[in-house]
């Protein structure tokens, strides 16, 4: 059982490296795969066999770099995770191919991430899965997720960097699940609140709406 890994990027936050390189280290991942938005040519760090490095040349937005990354992937289990993220890949052995088939889309408890929003994890125990129930938004839910490759329902095109975490959970038919429990780190949001990206944003707001008022056509 093997993973991979998609990460977007925009080069924007000092966690991306060591991101990369623990996911390359992982035992549980055997692919890694970043799509590089900030509009250079050539990749930001060296080769390596595990290594997917696609340069857009242009910021092409996080909802189409995960699409793409999940075309590329050559596993069925893939974890999504953005480029502000720090993790104990560790967890991928947890949440083996049995777990996800079970638990669906699996994303993270807003008490996951230490320090966000100045409060820090103070679970104490194991990681536990919860039921995701409609209406709940957990912040920072899809900042890191696993789910199966045959469970993804690409992202519309026109959704480019809000609101696509809002189609997996309120368009996607799989279950979803919460992790509890596990400890990351973030910035939270270090590009999408970039000042550049507010028209962008505005844009996907309303066309975000659109799709989710016609959800059953993506349920058929």
């Amino acid at each position: 059982m093997k993973y991979s890994a998609i990460v977007p990027t925009m080069l924007k936050s000092p966690r991306f490296f060591k991101l990369v390189d623990d996911l390359i280290k992982s035992e549980y991942v055997d692919e890694v795969i970043v799509i590089d938005n900030s509009g250079k040519t050539e990749p930001s760090i060296e080769s390596h066999p595990k290594l997917n490095y696609v340069c857009e040349g242009r910021n092409t937005g996080c909802n189409p770099a995960w699409n793409k990354g999940v075309e590329l992937s050559k596993n069925d289990l893939l974890v999504i995770v953005n480029d502000d993220v720090n993790f104990d890949p560790i967890i991928l052995s947890v949440l083996t191919d049995e777990m996800i088939e079970q638990h669906g889309i699996v994303g993270m408890g807003v008490g996951n991430w230490d320090g966000y929003n100045g409060v820090p994890f103070t679970y104490e125990g194991n990681p536990y899965l919860e039921e995701w129930r409609p209406g709940v938004n957990d912040a920072g839910w899809a900042s890191l997720f696993m789910l199966k490759k045959s469970q993804w329902i690409p992202i519309p095109e026109d959704i480019i960097v809000w609101y696509g975490d809002n189609f997996i959970k309120d368009v996607n038919p799989v279950k979803k699940s919460i992790l509890r429990g596990f400890r990351c780190e973030t910035d939270m949001s270090t590009t999408t609140d970039l000042p550049e990206l507010d028209e962008i944003k505005k844009q996907d707001l309303k066309n975000w709406l659109i799709h989710f008022n016609n959800r059953d056509k993506w349920r058929q």
